[in-house]
């Protein structure tokens, strides 16, 4: 097995958005009542869009990749994003309106690995301090911002 010192850092730089997550250091604060919204956001998306501009506002709406900016890599984000909302919902109404419908496990396995995605995701945003929060509602950030 490799020596590893187990005195060492490791900084993450992934995108700033985490920049006040400190991983090393343990996790402070667990908002349920953020984990709950970015849940229902982000489940439900794209009808949540509506909801997410009145409560959050047009930055987080966009910092989110729930619409796209003028970067093409947030274009991409965004239309991967939405594609595989849209096709979780379509396979949920196709499993509905089939006279005949597949096995259930069908419609269990992929709706399973969705919201477990989707809580992973939530659980992000309801570790973030409010500080971040409020600076991903003051401004756009792209995903080559700098600090």
């Amino acid at each position: 097995s490799a020596n590893i010192d187990s005195n060492a850092r490791y900084e993450f730089h992934r995108v700033p958005t985490m920049r006040n997550l400190k991983v090393s250091e343990g996790i402070d604060v667990f908002n349920i009542e953020k984990f709950i919204k970015h849940l229902v956001y982000h489940s439900c998306y794209p009808l949540t869009i509506p909801l997410v501009i009145l409560v959050e506002g047009w930055n987080r709406t966009y910092n989110l990749a729930f619409l796209p900016t003028y970067e093409a890599a947030t274009c991409k984000i965004f239309i991967v994003q939405l594609s595989m909302a849209l096709l979780f919902w379509a396979m949920i109404a196709c499993q509905a309106l089939n006279d005949d419908p597949p096995d259930t496990i069908f419609l269990v396995i992929p709706t399973a690995l969705y919201f477990t995605h989707k809580l992973m995701i939530a659980s992000k945003y309801a570790v973030l301090d409010d500080g971040t929060h409020e600076w991903l509602g003051s401004t756009v950030v792209g995903l080559h911002s700098a600090e």
